[in-house]
């Protein structure tokens, strides 16, 4: 959904910077901004150097220079997406997300889906909750299980994993006594009716429980594991719900989008065991895909924080098999996917607990592209005779259909070409055919309801481009018109002289007219609001690390040197402005200039010549 920048300023507004990272790291008073001990996994440092701005509710580190606001902060640290974070924030602050434009009927049912939602997030933070005090209170041969496990207490604690009593109804019945139905844990497949007798039974019985939160840390479901070999099935996961969706779900993300984000990498692995294993021996950049199969819409959350995939699937022909599917999906997805397969067909945690961490690191340090991967599997089942190479050639087009990437696409020809023992022409020729047959063989139907939904496609798109292109690039600013912004966002005084005088005819660039016509606007309207104005800039900004130097306001502190400075931006500002309108009145000569305009070129030429003179 898309939010008007009213709601979202108002969103904005209604919650608090500082109490927010205040979660993550100790902030204090050190002149006018509080500092810190930066909260970023890829910055350890000992000297604080993150300072927040409680005035001007932005953030920026010294050290590793990431900056910005509160929508900021959570696409950063947290890993959200844009409306992820408007509506996280929103939901903190108690302000209501707005309604989209319905008729009274579809309003009422729209109201009441979001009212169950609700209700079913509750009860399964509720379930959550049950698991975890079962899990404190657990007998030794569940500790011990858990200890033989290697989960230490901090990653029970982050990733809040519990433990479902070896009882029939433990958990429906903490679920009634504290606000939950029946109705709802069946709903949410926590529980299911008997059929004799009344009452409902618990699902998840004597089994370690893994919740799956989203990014913004709701409760969507549970993956439960066996603690006994004998018991089956080995994982038990949540039935799909209106709060939670196998197919768009990624467990471990709200722990691991930091560190993906900061490694520009994501490793993606089968089993909740597998990723806790990873996540234990310092590998944070990972997820795993729920032991389900991989779809366009887990690649398309990837594609959020990094174009760069790992896959990691259990060694075994399951295994394989899986990632080998996963292929035409991530390559679809424009991603730029490897491989990893562990020896003796051991996923993950199994090889980590036989071989030792080091030894996965050197494994991990050396992935194979996926591609190249596939492309040995299949020249093995086939020869290089005539009949084998097409064969090869019919098992590759699904994958190579897919590659969105044209360029990368392109090389792989190449290679696949060179390995094959064919012509490169006569296999790209072969390709172009297959792919044009296969489109030959959609039906008119089919085809007219793609036009139709690439037609839709089409207008999103463009309706999103269009509002990116309404975020402002500070790097067009000229470097005296960014340092004229510095200075304004610190100097209350010298920002009323800009804005009063006729200084503000001298900037050269859209982006900067813009952003100061944005600063007029705001602060005529209301005197009051100078702190705010960093933060309206902000939100303008397509980067908001460009701020770096905004928040470092001991660099203007001294009065008379900020004057000197404003003074020489002004004075740069109006050089380079009679040099532009120097320019086009010369280019207007050649056509004849009006006599007003020729008038003012002389003026401006005799004034650069007595300048010259002065200067000599």
């Amino acid at each position: 959904m898309r939010y008007s920048q009213d709601f979202i300023d108002k969103v904005i507004d209604a919650n608090n910077l500082v109490d927010l990272i205040s979660q993550y790291t100790q902030l204090k008073s050190s002149g006018s901004n509080l500092m810190g001990l930066c909260p970023f996994p890829d910055h350890n440092e000992k000297s604080p150097s993150f300072s927040v701005s409680a005035s001007k509710q932005l953030y920026h580190c010294f050290g590793c220079k990431k900056s910005g606001n509160i929508i900021s902060w959570l696409q950063q640290y947290n890993g959200m997406s844009f409306v992820e974070s408007i509506e996280f924030l929103a939901e903190k602050a108690g302000v209501p997300l707005p309604e989209p434009e319905l008729n009274s009927a579809q309003k009422q049912k729209y109201q009441q889906n979001k009212d169950v939602k609700k209700q079913l997030l509750r009860v399964n933070e509720l379930a959550r909750n049950r698991f975890q005090t079962n899990l404190e209170q657990a007998p030794q041969d569940v500790k011990s299980y858990v200890q033989s496990r290697k989960l230490t207490e901090e990653i029970i604690d982050k990733f809040q994993i519990g433990y479902a009593k070896d009882a029939w109804d433990d958990l429906i019945n903490y679920l009634q006594r504290n606000g939950g139905s029946e109705k709802q844990a069946g709903e949410l497949g926590l529980s299911k009716r008997r059929k004799t007798g009344n009452g409902s039974f618990d699902i998840f019985r004597n089994r370690l429980m893994f919740p799956i939160l989203s990014p913004s840390n709701e409760v969507l479901g549970f993956g439960g594991r066996v603690l006994k070999k004998e018991d089956n099935p080995k994982y038990l996961n949540s039935p799909e719900s209106l709060v939670f969706h196998k197919g768009r779900t990624l467990y471990g993300l709200h722990e691991t989008a930091k560190h993906i984000l900061t490694e520009d990498q994501v490793i993606v692995v089968e089993g909740y065991m597998d990723l806790l294993a990873l996540y234990s021996a310092g590998i944070k950049n990972c997820v795993a895909n729920l032991g389900t199969a991989f779809t366009d819409d887990h690649a398309k959350l990837l594609k959020r924080y990094t174009k760069n995939v790992v896959v990691l699937f259990d060694g075994d022909d399951a295994g394989q098999t899986a990632a080998e599917r996963s292929m035409p999906i991530l390559y679809g997805q424009a991603l730029y996917p490897k491989i990893l397969s562990l020896p003796e067909k051991l996923d993950p945690d199994e090889y980590i607990d036989k071989h030792g961490i080091e030894s996965f690191r050197d494994l991990l340090a050396k992935p194979q592209d996926l591609y190249f991967w596939y492309l040995s599997r299949v020249l093995r089942d086939f020869d290089r005779t005539p009949t084998g190479q097409i064969k090869a050639v019919d098992r590759l087009f699904p994958a190579l259909s897919k590659i969105a990437d044209n360029r990368l696409r392109e090389l792989y020809l190449k290679e696949t070409a060179e390995r094959l023992g064919v012509e490169f022409n006569w296999l790209r020729d072969t390709l172009r055919q297959m792919w044009k047959d296969a489109r030959q063989k959609t039906s008119a139907n089919s085809a007219a309801t793609s036009q139709n939904f690439s037609e839709k496609t089409n207008s999103l798109e463009s309706k999103d481009s269009t509002s990116d292109s309404a975020y402002l690039d500070l790097k067009s600013l000229m470097p005296s018109e960014l340092e004229l912004l510095k200075i304004c966002l610190l100097n209350e005084e010298l920002l009323k002289n800009f804005l009063v005088g006729n200084d503000f005819a001298y900037l050269s660039t859209k982006t900067a007219k813009e952003i100061f016509a944005e600063l007029h606007s705001y602060y005529g309207q209301d005197a009051s609001s100078f702190d705010k104005l960093p933060g309206l800039v902000v939100k303008k900004l397509r980067d908001p690390s460009v701020i770096t130097q905004i928040l470092n306001g001991d660099l203007y502190e001294d009065e008379g040197r900020v004057q000197k400075l404003y003074t020489d931006c002004v004075e740069k500002l109006k050089v380079e402005a009679t040099k532009n309108e120097l320019k086009e009145l010369r280019m207007g000569l050649k056509d004849g200039l009006p006599e007003d305009k020729l008038q003012r070129y002389m003026e401006l030429v005799n004034s650069h010549k007595a300048e010259k003179r002065t200067n000599s």
